[in-house]
């Protein structure tokens, strides 16, 4: 995956995380910081599932302009 997409995506996540999980994650309290943390990375990581990679044609990928 090309770092601009996954950057794009963790950017996005970031932007979607509610205010209740951003107060946690700078919160005194480890327990809330460790839950809001587990949140925002479920979060990421489905958000990087869902995205569709093009298929592959030998080094390069369908559908590409630049380096694969």
């Amino acid at each position: 995956m090309h770092p601009e997409l996954v950057r794009a995506i963790v950017t996005a996540c970031l932007a979607k995380t509610p205010n209740g999980a951003r107060r946690q994650l700078a919160s005194k309290d480890e327990a809330k910081r460790i839950k809001a943390e587990d949140t925002l990375t479920a979060m990421i990581v489905v958000a990087l599932a869902e995205v569709k990679q093009p298929a592959r044609i030998g080094n390069q990928m369908a559908g590409s302009w630049g380096d694969p």
